[in-house]
């Protein structure tokens, strides 16, 4: 990962990172095969992929950081490139000697597009409690598969993230309380 940071103040900065990470496939993706029953005569099953390639990530984010001495704000838009994403699929029954299966899933190589934009605000009551909210714009869709995997848009990803914070620094410990929320 690198970053170019523009001072525009003391306190104020623009920046443009770009960044790169592979991640391997599990042993459950690759191998773990396993039944769960479910309703009578309809059994779901786990079947691994051991054909499954690593997981590549390249990203592009652009942002703008404020801290002033009590109020502290960042916003950040992000694209991300993701090359062969593991991805959890349902196969067709027909296709396996152990019948009869209602249902069976498996992971899958996709490519994925994911584009989104954050923004932080902070405020600090007094030197030891803050005040810090959030609100996330994610979007992510599928541009190649393997397998067939219904829509475009990855699933498992809400939209809209949010949160409040409540943040008490001490000399020797710290708490957060915080409440998320996801539409």
């Amino acid at each position: 990962r690198g970053r170019l940071r523009y001072l525009l103040t003391d306190s104020t900065h623009l920046f443009m990172e770009l960044g790169h990470s592979v991640r391997l496939p599990d042993p459950h993706e690759l191998y773990l095969q396993y039944e769960q029953p479910q309703a009578p005569g309809n059994t779901l099953a786990w079947v691994g992929n051991p054909n499954l390639r690593s997981v590549k990530n390249t990203s592009l984010d652009l942002g703008y950081i404020s801290r002033m001495q009590y109020f502290q704000v960042e916003l950040k838009g992000f694209y991300s490139f993701i090359n062969d994403l593991i991805y959890l699929e349902m196969l067709d029954p027909g296709s396996f000697e152990a019948s009869p299966l209602g249902t069976i899933r498996s992971f899958s190589n996709i490519d994925a597009r994911l584009y989104g934009a954050d923004l932080l605000l902070g405020l600090d009551l007094s030197d030891s409690l803050r005040l810090q909210g959030s609100l996330a714009y994610l979007h992510g869709s599928k541009h190649r598969m393997d397998g067939y995997s219904g829509d475009d848009d990855l699933s498992e990803m809400p939209p809209i993230q949010g949160s409040v914070a409540v943040v008490f620094k001490g000399e020797r410990w710290f708490g957060r309380a915080e409440i998320q929320v996801a539409d």
